[in-house]
């Protein structure tokens, strides 16, 4: 085991006082509801297919190995797993994210899901999920949680063979940094990978770091789609914040082209029109675990 001063800190407790300090749209990632909105309209960025390819290529699941996808959401990892045949348990807090994972998996036939409305505070064991119930444990860009340790031996517990999560180092998936800096409500650097590394460290786990790039474009069908989901975003907007976030849109939401847009496949929404005129690059850390450390 490692000897240094760093493991004598109480980095469960210092991050759990770092999520306290911070509201707005920190705050609302944690409330089901937000993600309730997310699954009615999802997003469509034109990368999370290639990001999820190279989060499958580092989980190695084995041909015959069954998964907890814990904060599936609308399924972007739980239905190619299961087209490969494999038994997936589909878990999200937020009940309308785990009713799109139940349609996607009836249009495709597919028998291998199983959806579960789950949050990281419930009791696992009490919903069926005992100890080593499933082969690996994965938390995909979904480790939104108060108590970071709790969370992490959660995933570990219920893992006969490995874990596999993916937190971010910068960035926001869900929320345009610039518009967050126009309304005066910067956003919180990313350090979920750094604790988790540490946390883990401390309970005698030497996790293997890797680190992929998602590139974020949001697609919109109109003007309107845009500043709804932009408001959707933040909590307790005032009425001079709404006005920001109508004038932040018109100077930077361009249109995609002319022409009918770009269906979107699978989601039920109307073809993407508009965009806005900047991407976002978000780093992710994908960290991994063996159980058994022998």
């Amino acid at each position: 085991m490692v000897d240094s001063k760093l493991l004598e800190g109480d980095w469960a407790a210092e991050w759990q006082d770092i999520e306290r300090e911070h509201e707005g749209a920190d705050y609302i990632r944690r409330n089901p509801e937000f993600w309730n909105r997310m699954a009615a309209s999802p997003r469509d960025s034109g990368e999370g297919d290639r990001f999820i390819e190279r989060f499958i290529e580092k989980l190695d699941l084995r041909p015959d190995e069954s998964a907890l996808d814990m904060g599936c959401g609308t399924g972007s990892l739980a239905i190619p797993l299961a087209k490969t045949g494999r038994k997936v348990i589909a878990a999200d807090f937020a009940p309308r994210m785990v009713e799109a994972v139940q349609r996607q998996a009836a249009d495709r036939n597919l028998s291998t899901i199983f959806p579960l409305v789950l949050s990281w505070d419930d009791d696992w064991a009490a919903r069926g999920l005992a100890e080593k119930s499933v082969d690996v444990a994965i938390a995909c860009r979904s480790l939104i949680v108060d108590d970071l340790k709790s969370a992490l031996l959660k995933l570990d517990g219920v893992a006969r063979r490995r874990v596999c999560i993916a937190v971010r180092t910068d960035g926001y998936p869900h929320v345009d940094a610039r518009l967050a800096r126009e309304l005066g409500r910067p956003l919180r650097k990313g350090g979920e990978w750094l604790y988790c590394v540490l946390i883990l460290v401390q309970e005698g786990i030497l996790p293997t770091v890797s680190y992929v790039e998602s590139a974020k474009s949001d697609g919109y069908a109109s003007f309107d789609e845009a500043y709804e989901r932009s408001c959707a975003s933040f909590d307790s907007l005032t009425t001079a914040e709404r006005r920001r976030i109508d004038a932040y849109l018109k100077e930077h939401l361009v249109a995609i082209s002319d022409g009918p847009g770009i269906p979107i496949t699978g989601t039920g929404r109307k073809a993407v029109r508009f965009t806005l005129d900047h991407r976002r690059t978000i780093t992710w850390a994908i960290i991994t675990w063996d159980v058994d450390r022998g």
